[in-house]
């Protein structure tokens, strides 16, 4: 017969499984087999069917509102990678990467004081007319963006190494403020003028 044994786990499901040979009395025990690993999922579900756990990812819902995302298989996980409580605060227990939005002044030098690499990008947008700025990074030019008041805005970007430092430069128009994401991995902070 096959009638395979029901975990809970989309991975145990056999897609041949009921094959025609298998007596019309035991259709229930397959479709409640079915349903017993769909109900399972409402509470942990597996994304990838690796044989190698540290390959696959769960999500692990609990009753408090709490939803995370969890390396391993469902029910044997190994590491938290991201937790959501039920206020929508993210928070990313193993350090992973963490977003920090900071108001970056065009033409002021920024140093990378976190210990770790940035990768840094923000919306370039225009108070009037016409804005072009640079991205500098140790020095060197490595972006540039436009923007036009009113009709376009554009996105700067690059990676800031340790200790680097990096400044937007105003290449044409009016100079002011930008509001850049820095995303590193570890804790926000650390940067400063």
């Amino acid at each position: 017969m096959g009638l395979e044994t029901f975990t809970g786990k989309v991975s145990d499901l056999v897609i041949t499984n009921p094959p025609g040979t298998d007596p019309k009395s035991q259709g229930d025990d397959h479709i409640c087999g079915v349903k017993k690993t769909i109900v399972g999922q409402s509470v942990n579900m597996q994304i990838g069917q690796s044989s190698t756990a540290t390959q696959n990812f769960t999500f692990v819902s609990a009753t408090d509102g709490t939803v995370k995302l969890a390396r391993g298989n469902s029910g044997a996980t190994t590491q938290d990678v991201m937790t959501v409580d039920s206020l929508g605060k993210v928070a990313f227990p193993q350090s992973v990467r963490a977003i920090l939005s900071k108001s970056i002044t065009i033409g002021t030098v920024y140093t990378n004081n976190t210990g770790l690499e940035i990768a840094f990008n923000a919306v370039v947008n225009s108070p009037s007319g016409v804005r072009v700025v640079t991205l500098v990074i140790n020095g060197l030019v490595v972006a540039s963006a436009r923007a036009e008041f009113n009709v376009s805005d554009s996105f700067i970007s690059g990676t800031v190494p340790i200790g680097g430092t990096f400044l937007v430069a105003l290449v044409t128009g009016t100079g002011g403020v930008l509001t850049g994401n820095l995303l590193m991995n570890g804790p926000a902070g650390g940067v400063t003028p």
